[in-house]
């Protein structure tokens, strides 16, 4: 947190991939320049170690490597809330603490994952979480297909209500509905996490976006924002066209290979490896290219870029 406060989520938020070697191992090199462009290209947010960072395939070492690469390298210029989210709650509370103690701005968690859940012991979970580490702001991370658990808008009022510290939502349910009951909540940040939705999630009252596809391919997004914080609907909606477009071309994120490609012909990051058993990248060069002539082109051409 910094000396002016606490410093919610908003506007295009990256949830950052993680750079590796060739040889496999963590690229803090790579990830200090994936920052930097990041920063250049008019992000608002940082958000490492989530689902677009392959946390799951990380130690718990090399994420707090991750969140300290990050937030030296940002030094601050923009809110960074690291993802704390693990199977169990020992687990993701340490990564918490560890958090705080870096510095950063706050914190987010994706529900307790592959066992299911009752709501209580979610209840449960994110209360320890969030209570070791207030006043620290805390992101809950809703994504049911992967979590197989789902924040109901009725638990994350209760917790809020409980714990000041929780103060909204990443939601990638995937439905727009979800979306607006989350922003019916009072006080409460709502963040998209699909991107399908932003522009509608955005009208409807949503704080801002994480987007995976924003690490390669960023500008769409920040012209979505710029756009429709100017009032100006027309240019918000070519902006969607181009997200929209973009999004068949990464395959929504599918293949996580392939942003790093992209970002490797961009000259951001020095290798495309993701972790086994993670598919291989295709060639960053012809995505490059695609997207290259889908972002720089109006809406319509960039919906017919897209469409192969």
């Amino acid at each position: 947190m910094t000396s002016t406060g606490p410093r919610r989520l908003g506007g295009v938020v990256p949830p950052l991939i993680t750079p590796f070697t060739d040889d496999g191992d963590l690229d803090r090199a790579s990830l200090r320049s994936l920052c930097h462009f990041l920063l250049d290209q008019g992000v608002h947010g940082l958000y490492p170690c989530g689902t677009s960072g392959e946390f799951v395939l990380l130690t718990a070492d090399e994420r707090r490597a991750v969140a300290e690469t990050v937030l030296e390298a940002v030094a601050g210029s923009v809110p960074v809330y690291i993802h704390v989210g693990a199977a169990g709650t020992a687990e993701a509370l340490a990564l918490a603490r560890h958090a705080q103690a870096a510095g950063a701005d706050g914190i987010g968690a994706i529900a307790p994952f592959f066992h299911a859940h009752d709501e209580e012991a979610l209840r449960r979970h994110y209360l320890t979480i969030a209570s070791a580490v207030a006043p620290l702001p805390f992101y809950l991370y809703n994504l049911p297909s992967h979590a197989r658990n789902t924040i109901s808008p009725e638990l994350a009022a209760r917790l809020a209500g409980e714990m000041p510290n929780i103060v909204g939502i990443k939601d990638s349910s995937g439905t727009l509905a979800s979306l607006r009951s989350f922003c019916a909540l009072p006080g409460f940040s709502v963040l998209s996490g699909s991107d399908g939705l932003n522009l509608a999630a955005l009208l409807a009252g949503c704080a801002g976006m994480v987007s995976g596809n924003a690490n390669a391919a960023t500008e769409p997004f920040v012209e979505l924002w710029r756009a429709q914080q100017a009032g100006d609907l027309v240019a918000a909606e070519l902006a969607q066209e181009k997200i929209d477009a973009v999004r068949r071309v990464l395959a929504d994120g599918a293949h996580l290979a392939d942003f790093k490609a992209v970002l490797v012909a961009r000259g951001v990051l020095r290798s495309p490896a993701v972790r086994a058993p993670l598919a291989a990248a295709g060639e960053g060069r012809e995505l490059w290219a695609t997207i290259h002539s889908i972002v720089s082109t109006a809406g319509t051409a960039a919906r017919e870029s897209g469409a192969h």
